[in-house]
């Protein structure tokens, strides 16, 4: 099996740790009653809607969406982004920022014993956090501040515009394709497609 993902392990020394939730939209499915009606639990601690004292419901308080969980979908740098320095162990300037919004507020100080590319730095210099950078090799320093002396952050489509706005193939074109194992690139309007099985034929 091919490893989709890689795991991020939070740590405090104390119980006082700063720790910012992070909300985003609600899915296509969720029942607008659930966001806009207040919930309780009943005698069976089943949860149903809360009643006011004329039967009807009561609405909740002001939402916020739902909150990020524990899988993020941070595509990987593409080998011709701008972003990308050359550095084998370097991660994107979207997963740094993500760390850094939920664990610390502006002028905060952060402290990368290893930052290697630097990526750390350079997310914690955009979100206007204090930083330290350390690392054993001169060429990584360089890089790390080369970087900071010109931060280039690469946008994603894919989160910008979600992975339903790539569902785009000409459905008349795949349909002549029907009978023929293949498996469809979503990119183009066009006939996009790599065939399972290719055989040469000779007449």
């Amino acid at each position: 099996m091919l490893p989709a993902h890689q795991n991020i392990y939070f740590f405090s020394k104390y119980q006082n740790f700063k720790f910012f939730p992070i909300y985003t939209s609600y899915s296509e499915t969720t029942n607008i009653d659930q966001i806009l009606q207040r919930r309780t639990r009943d005698e069976h601690n089943k949860s149903v809607y809360e009643l006011d004292e004329n039967g009807d419901f009561k609405y909740g308080d002001k939402k916020k969406g739902v909150p990020l969980t524990d899988v993020w979908e941070i595509p990987y740098l593409n080998p011709k982004a701008k972003e990308r320095v050359g550095y084998p162990t370097q991660k994107p300037l979207l997963l740094l920022e993500r760390i850094i919004q939920l664990t610390t507020e502006k002028g905060d100080r952060i402290l990368d014993p290893f930052c290697g590319s630097g990526t750390t730095c350079v997310a914690a210099k955009l979100l206007e956090r204090e930083f330290i950078g350390i690392d054993k090799s001169s060429e990584a320093v360089e890089l790390s501040l080369s970087r900071l002396n010109n931060p280039v952050k690469t946008s994603s489509n894919l989160l910008k515009n979600g992975r339903k706005s790539y569902l785009n193939a000409d459905k008349y074109a795949l349909a002549l394709l029907k009978g023929i194992d293949f498996n469809p690139v979503q990119r183009n309007k066009g006939i996009d497609a790599i065939l399972v099985d290719m055989k040469i034929v000779q007449y």
